[in-house]
């Protein structure tokens, strides 16, 4: 080590230093290390940070100095021109001085595609022994995708690519597990539930559906997989909680107890059109849920309406009285729009009486 300071903590002695050139106070080491002396004239190891691409880099004297061309200017000097510096193992972050060297930039990059197949494989071999076929479970050739095995608990086997089988990973689509089988160089994506239906049943009749007897859309496994009808499909998954119904859909325009209030206020004779203002809903649907035909799953009063006629049915906005005046004024002339000023009625119900189309038994 040449340099120095008046301070000198215990250096490694297996470890060359030199002092850095151009830049009094400091030191590099053949391990890699920079050394400072610049505070209080003692010597303290600096700790560079990695870049964005991984190489180790430090600040002298306010300059900016990547690690790897330090330690090799310290030590071999200058960098011809035409060479960078090579990492041996591709690692940017190991600067120790035996893992250093100049070189071109080709043999620089044909380090870093060595350095980069020899990993991927050990994970494939590695992969391939830990994933071999259950010898508890039972594997059938998928149909007409030959190199392929689906087996009876969910899962989907290929032998593409490579020696002995392996597992294929599934993605999933709306909860579902799908997965892409080759045939003729051309992939095909399906479903997994789908395919170990097909492999141990047979072809999916048409009017038959795919169903989870749990409701979980995970569970592949051939026991928990059925053909069934849409009805018995939609069973399940009312069974197990699964069907968006009421507030719980995306498209809901009430809660339950919003429900239940209306259908009390049409049985207790409120018009559908006050009901349905209240509310900031349409009179159609208040109709519907005081019915019974919408929010079935909800308690609540049901109001069946439309036998009786004129003011007694339910949702009547005039009286027969207006009626008779509505159509004594459009007989004298009168429009329709001074007929809705001055009678204080809706344009489309001074139209329904005027044509006939409705309070027919006053005609």
């Amino acid at each position: 080590m040449t340099g120095g300071a008046t301070a000198m903590p215990e250096f490694d002695a297996t470890v060359e230093y030199r002092d850095v050139p151009d830049e009094p106070g400091y030191m590099a080491g053949s391990d890699g290390s920079v050394w400072s002396s610049r505070m209080r004239g003692h010597w303290r190891q600096l700790h560079p940070p990695k870049d964005s691409h991984n190489y180790r880099q430090v600040k002298l004297s306010g300059r900016g100095y990547l690690v790897h061309r330090l330690v090799m200017r310290t030590f071999v000097g200058p960098c011809p021109a035409g060479q960078e510096v090579r990492h041996a193992d591709a690692d940017r972050s190991n600067n120790d001085l035996s893992n250093l060297s100049y070189g071109t930039p080709k043999q620089n990059a044909c380090d870093k595609q060595v350095a980069t197949r020899r990993q991927p494989r050990r994970k494939k071999r590695k992969q391939r022994q830990q994933e071999r076929l259950d010898p508890s479970v039972t594997y059938r050739p998928v149909p007409d995708f030959p190199g392929y095995l689906a087996g009876d608990n969910g899962t989907i086997w290929s032998s593409h690519g490579q020696d002995g089988w392996r597992r294929l990973r599934e993605a999933n689509s709306k909860g579902y597990k799908r997965i892409g089988l080759c045939r003729h160089s051309r992939q095909v994506t399906d479903s997994v539930h789908a395919i170990i239906l097909r492999v141990f049943v047979g072809p999916r009749p048409p009017d038959k559906q795919c169903c989870h007897r749990d409701g979980n859309k995970t569970n592949n496994r051939l026991e928990n997989l059925y053909y069934g009808t849409a009805a018995e499909n939609a069973a399940d998954r009312a069974t197990h909680g699964r069907t968006a119904r009421g507030e719980r859909g995306g498209n809901a325009k009430l809660v339950e107890s919003q429900v239940v209030e209306i259908r009390e206020r049409v049985a207790a004779g409120e018009t559908h059109d006050d009901v349905a203002e209240a509310f900031g809903v349409s009179d159609s649907l208040v109709q519907l849920i005081a019915n019974g035909r919408s929010w079935k799953h909800v308690g609540g009063p049901r109001t069946v309406v439309g036998a009786a006629k004129g003011e007694r049915n339910g949702t009547a906005t005039l009286t027969e009285t207006q009626v008779r005046e509505i159509r004594a004024l459009a007989a004298t002339g009168v429009r329709q729009t001074e007929i809705c000023r001055r009678l204080g009625v809706r344009k489309g119900a001074v139209g329904h009486v005027v044509r006939g189309s409705r309070w027919k038994h006053l005609l």
